[in-house]
């Protein structure tokens, strides 16, 4: 399921991506064609995939040094969805490039099913074990008694963090879809995204228990990337709106 999941929400993450892109052509609040955003996805998605797994296996890579796991099971295991954001980013890039679609209109299109296909590929977490929260007496908490993720506790109450996050994903997605919709702004629906998505994994990272902590056992490696993309998105903005109002006290 983990795969099937995962490919799923590739595929509806896409076809997101193109429905509200065709209803943004006929509102005329679009200049990307459709076929650019199917390929776009593709080179997101691959590249996505190669940088989740590359990030998966540099992160972990202490456990095959020392001993606690071989390289092929790193290998086999899951992938880092940061990793993953990086690697999308750069198909982007590259297929934006290659074709000269305006980049920044291309990411706001193609951000927009990122949300949505992301809370699918969660549910695959899920099903998998792996991802997986702290310990809980909660009456929300979820019990594994067959994971996939050998190191998922087993018969105990978990924080269903991945439940969780998919939920804030489709939050997102609502969010994006309207704001697409109602903000002609350029980098607008990336920005937000980046912003609202980085907000929300820094919360659900304290409640994760698969995971390792830095600086007094307090930060995980997600918080800090997330601490870096909010910051990065509140500062384009900044610097778009003050160029933007310089521009307009400029003299005809």
């Amino acid at each position: 399921m983990y795969g099937i999941l995962m490919a799923s929400g590739a595929a509806v993450g896409i076809l997101a991506a193109l429905a509200n892109n065709s209803v943004m052509k006929k509102k005329s609040l679009s200049s990307v064609q459709n076929i650019d955003i199917f390929f776009g996805a593709l080179y997101a998605f691959i590249f996505g995939i190669i940088g989740a797994k590359l990030f998966s296996i540099f992160g972990n890579l202490q456990y095959v040094f020392s001993g606690q796991l071989s390289l092929m099971d790193l290998i086999s295991s899951g992938f880092v969805f940061y990793g993953g954001f990086v690697g999308g980013a750069f198909g982007i890039l590259l297929y934006s490039k290659i074709y000269k679609i305006p980049i920044i209109e291309f990411f706001d299109r193609l951000v927009v099913g990122v949300p949505i296909g992301h809370a699918i590929g969660r549910m695959g977490c899920l099903c998998s074990g792996c991802c997986y929260g702290k310990p809980t007496d909660s009456a929300i908490g979820i019990v594994f008694a067959h994971p996939l993720d050998v190191s998922t506790p087993t018969g105990i109450k978990l924080v269903p963090t991945q439940i969780i996050e998919a939920l804030s994903l489709v939050v997102i997605f609502a969010i994006l879809i309207a704001v697409s919709h109602t903000v002609r702004k350029k980098g607008t629906v990336t920005f937000v995204y980046a912003m609202l998505y980085a907000a929300a994994r820094f919360v659900i990272e304290f409640f994760r228990g698969d995971v390792r902590r830095v600086f007094n056992n307090t930060l995980t490696g997600s918080q800090i990337f997330s601490i870096i993309v909010l910051t990065v998105a509140i500062v384009a903005i900044i610097v778009y709106k003050v160029y933007i109002f310089k521009k307009k006290r400029q003299p005809e």
